[in-house]
C-alpha cells in the first residue's frame, strides 16, 4: 500500500511538472516569436522610411542636381548598418554609400552553427519629385532568418532557464511527494489495520492517529464510532437472544414438566392444572403474536387505515379501560386534555400506542403515586405527555428502551417481554411522529409523543 501511494503521488507530481513546463515553453515561444516579428517588421520599416525621408529632403534642396554625397545619408547608413544605392530611371548609379554593412557576431552553442542565421535583404523604393518618378533607391540590410538575432538569443536563454527550472522542480516535486505520501500512508495504515480488526470481530479497538488532514481525522472518528456502535449492537444482540431464550423457555419448560407429570402418573389432570397449562400456552402465543406485529410494522408496504377522529375521546377511553388496574396499586390519574381536535390517523393503531404507554406507566409505577396525562398543541405540533413515578431508566440504557426485546437491568424483576415500547416506537414513526423519553428520580419518567399537524390534519371527503 505504501509503495502504491508513493508511486502514484510521485507520478502525479512529475506529470504535472512536465505538462506545466511544456505549456510554459510553448506559450513563451509563441509569445516571443509573435512579438519579435512585429518588432522586427516595425524596425525595418522605420529604417526604410527614414532613409526615403533623407533622400526626399536632399532632392528638395536641389531638384536638378541633388548632392547626395554631402547629405546626411552616409552618416545615417553607417549608423543604421544599411547600404543605400540611388539609380536614375536608366539604372545608372548616381550615388552609393561608402560603408559596408556587417553581420553582428553571435556566439551560441554548436547546435546553432549549421543554421544560416543572416540573410541579405534589398528594399526597392521609387523616389518622386512632384508627380514624376525620378530615381530608384535600393536599401540593403542584413536581417536574421528568424526575424531578429535578439529573438534567438532570448529563446536560447529561455530554453536553458526552463530546463534548469524543470530539473530543480522535478527534484523538489519528488521530495514533496515523499513527504505527502508519508503523511497519508501512516494514518491510512492505522485505519486499515483497525478496519481489519473490526472485520475479524475485535470490536474493542480504537484509533489514535495524529494527522493534520481533517478528512483523515473524520474518517478515524467515523471508524471509532462504527466500532462502538457495532460493539453496542453485539451486546444488544446477545441480550436480546438471552431474553428471547428466557421468555420462550419458561412457558415451554412449565408445559413440558406438567405433561411429563401427567404421563408418569405423578399428577392427575384437573381443571386447575389444565387452566394453568392453558395460561402458559396463552403467554407463549402472545409473545409470538407480538413478534409477528413487529415484523409486520417493519414491512415497507405496511398500510395504515386512516380515519377522522377526536384525540381526547380516545385518551379518555384508554384511561377508563385501565382504571381498574390503576386502583389495584392505588394510582391516581391526573389529566389535562384540552386539545379537542380531530385528526386523520389509524384509530386502532393510535389506541395501541396510548394503551401500551399507559400500561407501561402502570407496570413500572410505585404504589400510591400519580400518573399525569397531558395533551396540547404547540408550534403546529400535537404533543401527548405521559408521566409516572417509579423505576427510573438508567441514562446508559435510555437510548435502547425502544429496541426490540430490550429490557432494562433495573426492571428485570417485573414481568414483560420488551416488545410493547418497540411497537409504540414503530407506530409513532409510521404516522410521521416522534417519541422521546426522560427519566430522573425527582421528575419521574416522561414519555412525549409529537405529531406534526400537517401530517395528521383531518380530511374532508
Amino acid at each position: 500500500m505504501n509503495n502504491n501511494i508513493h508511486k502514484k503521488l510521485m507520478t502525479y507530481f512529475i506529470l504535472i511538472i512536465i505538462i506545466t513546463t511544456l505549456v510554459t515553453l510553448i506559450l513563451s515561444n509563441i509569445t516571443i516569436n509573435n512579438n519579435y516579428y512585429i518588432h522586427s517588421l516595425k524596425n525595418s520599416t522605420k529604417k526604410i522610411n527614414k532613409t526615403v525621408f533623407f533622400i526626399n529632403k536632399t532632392i528638395k534642396r536641389n531638384p536638378e542636381h541633388p548632392n547626395f554625397k554631402s547629405s546626411i545619408l552616409s552618416h545615417y547608413a553607417k549608423l543604421a548598418n544599411i547600404s543605400i544605392s540611388i539609380q536614375t530611371l536608366d539604372e545608372k548609379v548616381i550615388y552609393k554609400t561608402p560603408n559596408k554593412i556587417t553581420i553582428q557576431e553571435f556566439d551560441v552553442d554548436k547546435i546553432f552553427e549549421p543554421i544560416p542565421l543572416y540573410q541579405l535583404h534589398h528594399e526597392y523604393r521609387n523616389i518622386y519629385h512632384g508627380k514624376k518618378k525620378q530615381y530608384t533607391a535600393i536599401i540593403s540590410y542584413y536581417a536574421p532568418v528568424t526575424d531578429e538575432m535578439d529573438t534567438i538569443k532570448l529563446e536560447y536563454a529561455l530554453y536553458r532557464s526552463i530546463f534548469i527550472t524543470f530539473i530543480l522542480t522535478l527534484f523538489i516535486g519528488i521530495f514533496i511527494s515523499m513527504i505527502l505520501a508519508k503523511q497519508f500512508v501512516v494514518p491510512i495504515a492505522h485505519l486499515t489495520e483497525t478496519a481489519r480488526k473490526i472485520t475479524n470481530g475485535n470490536l474493542c479497538t480504537s484509533i489514535s492517529i495524529k494527522s493534520s488532514i481533517s478528512e483523515l481525522d473524520e474518517l478515524a472518528n467515523s471508524i471509532d464510532y462504527l466500532a462502538t456502535s457495532l460493539q453496542n449492537q453485539e451486546s444488544l444482540r446477545k441480550k436480546i437472544c438471552s431474553n428471547i431464550a428466557h421468555e420462550i423457555k419458561t412457558p415451554i419448560t412449565t408445559i413440558q414438566t406438567h405433561i411429563e407429570a401427567f404421563i408418569d402418573g405423578i399428577w392427575t389432570p384437573s381443571n386447575e392444572k389444565l387452566i394453568y397449562l392453558y395460561d402458559e400456552f396463552e403467554r407463549l402465543s402472545i409473545l409470538i403474536h407480538n413478534m409477528e406485529n413487529i415484523h409486520q410494522l417493519h414491512k415497507n408496504n405496511f398500510v395504515l387505515n386512516r380515519t377522522n377522529f377526536h384525540i381526547d375521546s380516545i385518551l379518555e377511553k384508554a384511561i377508563l379501560l385501565l382504571l381498574p388496574q390503576f386502583h389495584k396499586k392505588n394510582i391516581f390519574i391526573q389529566k389535562d386534555l384540552s386539545t379537542n381536535i380531530a385528526v386523520f390517523m389509524d384509530e386502532n393503531k393510535f389506541k395501541q400506542i396510548i394503551y401500551n404507554l399507559l400500561a407501561n406507566a402502570y407496570k413500572f409505577s410505585f404504589e400510591n403515586t400519580t400518573i399525569f396525562i397531558h395533551s396540547f398543541i404547540q408550534e403546529n405540533t400535537l404533543s401527548i405527555l405521559i408521566k409516572n413515578f417509579g423505576s427510573v431508566i438508567p441514562a446508559t440504557e435510555i437510548d435502547h428502551i425502544f429496541d426490540y426485546l430490550y429490557r432494562c437491568n433495573t426492571t428485570n424483576h417485573i414481568n414483560g417481554y420488551g416488545i410493547g415500547l418497540s411497537i409504540v416506537y414503530e407506530l409513532v414513526k409510521i404516522h410521521e411522529g416522534n417519541i422521546q423519553v426522560e427519566s430522573t428520580y425527582n421528575e419521574g419518567t416522561v414519555f412525549t409523543i409529537t405529531f406534526p399537524l400537517e401530517e395528521i390534519a383531518p380530511k374532508h371527503f
